[in-house]
């Protein structure tokens, strides 16, 4: 009995020690590194405490519609329900200058009645989904060999992406 006791009073100091010595030391440091973040995470809550409940629910969602252009429905929809976003799916797309346009005009429709960024979404896969024809990084995602080769094609896609005002790739 006496053993046993000993036993849980040594592992006690131990457990107390580490705790005293490495816990907090560890805790500290992660504290430090995380202050830029807290502040960010500041800012976001502060905003989305301003936000009614109809806006906090339009930024959950990220919608579709039917032309190649803002028609009506769309603009209402972004400037009297809030939604986060749209999903431009083929036929929102006609050649890389309406899309420039398009995203130019949703971003502007958005942030006249918000400022919070509006994601313009799309699935680009390259190989079969391929909403975009006239990007020049179309290459399937079967082919990529390797870590590296699907790193350097998914970069060179983003980017491309990013030039046409599309922030946000499924």
């Amino acid at each position: 009995m006496k053993k046993i006791s000993f036993g849980v009073v040594i592992l006690a100091l131990v457990a107390f020690t580490y705790s005293m010595f490495f816990v907090d030391r560890k805790v500290a440091i992660k504290t430090e590194e995380a202050k830029e973040s807290i502040v960010k995470v500041d800012i976001f809550a502060d905003r989305v405490s301003r936000m009614t409940l109809d806006e906090k629910i339009g930024q959950m969602m990220i919608i579709g519609f039917e032309t190649p252009y803002i028609d009506n429905h769309i603009k209402n929809m972004i400037q009297t329900y809030h939604v986060g976003g749209v999903n431009l799916l083929k036929r929102n797309v006609q050649n890389r200058n309406q899309i420039l346009r398009l995203t130019k005009e949703l971003r502007s429709t958005a942030s006249s009645s918000t400022d919070i960024p509006f994601m313009i979404a799309v699935d680009q896969e390259g190989g079969i989904v391929n909403r975009f024809d006239f990007l020049n990084s179309k290459k399937k995602q079967l082919l990529l060999q390797s870590h590296d080769e699907a790193y350097e094609e998914s970069l060179k896609r983003g980017r491309e992406l990013k030039e046409i005002g599309i922030t946000v790739n499924f």
